[in-house]
């Protein structure tokens, strides 16, 4: 059951007034209707051997999400590690993401 609405952002450095770097979020086309969970343990686990951090698992109708991208979702934020079309149906699109601490409006 697709029951949250999110907003995909891509990230674009940009340098700052003092040759420093920040971070600014673009929207990526319109909300879309999707469902998250919190990982299972053995996903958790799975992932954290390949090195990446996983926090949530989120489900949509397939578009396009890259890694690194980030999603909204109720106001929190999380960083998209892994994207893939459940099955190769163009039917379900699983993403992992972590959540990004203190991110959010």
């Amino acid at each position: 059951m697709l029951n949250k609405s999110a907003q995909a952002y891509t990230k674009t450095r940009t340098a700052d007034a003092y040759g420093g770097r920040s971070h600014t979020l673009t929207a990526d086309g319109n909300t879309f209707a999707c469902c998250l969970q919190l990982a299972r343990a053995n996903d958790i686990i799975a992932r954290g051997a390949q090195g990446v951090a996983l926090t949530h698992r989120m489900y949509c109708l397939p578009r396009t999400l890259g890694i690194g991208q980030v999603v909204e979702i109720d106001s929190m934020q999380y960083e998209v590690v892994f994207a893939n079309d459940v099955q190769g149906r163009e039917k379900v699109m699983q993403v992992d993401l972590r959540r990004i601490e203190g991110g959010g409006s």
